[in-house]
């Protein structure tokens, strides 16, 4: 994980490994985040209808 990581890598570095623009790694890490912002959404909102 990018962000997370004690190392944290710049884009450019992640887009080299794989071999794409650090644009395209940009995009993965903002979609990433989307999809776990929503999931936790969920999570909690399920959480609190079971347990509240």
């Amino acid at each position: 994980n990018r962000i997370m990581a004690e190392d944290p890598k710049i884009l450019k570095e992640l887009g080299d490994k794989y071999q794409i623009s650090k644009e395209r790694v940009r995009q993965i890490q903002q979609r990433i985040i989307e999809n776990l912002t929503e999931w936790s959404k969920e999570q909690i909102s399920n959480f609190e209808e079971e347990y509240m």
